[in-house]
């Protein structure tokens, strides 16, 4: 989101797998994209207020995103099982990533 100051560190954008902690950062981009505000100082005077009142729509809409990527992961799952082994030298690494992708989702 390029208009996003909130997701311009992608750095910042994590969901720590060990934990589910997701990052002040992300919970911040979420809200600016929902709530559309004028101007950062706008947003900034009222986040609090803003994470109070669409607490459970972030949520949802983080949960969404979650979901969807472990439907891509999945359908991913599937062709490249259907792949042979002798079309594809890298089909266990390219297996072994989309499990890792998948265990960190």
């Amino acid at each position: 989101y390029e208009n996003n100051p909130f997701s311009q560190d992608i750095d910042d954008m994590v969901i720590e797998v060990a934990t589910g902690k997701v990052s002040q950062q992300v919970w911040d981009a979420l809200l600016w994209e929902l709530s559309e505000p004028p101007s950062l100082e706008a947003f900034q005077q009222r986040k609090d207020e803003l994470h109070v009142k669409h607490k459970q729509l972030l949520v949802d809409i983080l949960l969404s995103h979650v979901n969807q990527q472990l439907e891509v992961f999945s359908a991913c799952r599937k062709k490249i099982d259907a792949l042979k082994n002798e079309d594809s030298p890298n089909k266990e690494l390219i297996q072994q990533q989309n499990e890792f992708l998948m265990g960190v989702f």
